[in-house]
């Protein structure tokens, strides 16, 4: 299995952010950077965009 793209981040005391692990920059869903969340809110967004990646990915190999 390929290594997730997105993770969370602490900016601090309890704010979160969703990261590219490749670029190292905060991920953007609809032009819109994914910080300042909740810690629950950033785990599930982190799982739905590395779920979404996964589909991309297989979808290119068939």
């Amino acid at each position: 299995m390929a290594e997730a793209r997105y993770d969370t981040f602490e900016m601090y005391d309890g704010v979160w952010a969703v990261i590219d692990v490749q670029t190292g920059d905060a991920a953007e869903v609809n032009g819109v950077k994914q910080i300042g969340l909740e810690w629950e809110q950033a785990d599930d967004l982190a799982d739905l965009l590395n779920y979404l990646q996964a589909q991309r990915e297989a979808a290119t190999l068939q």
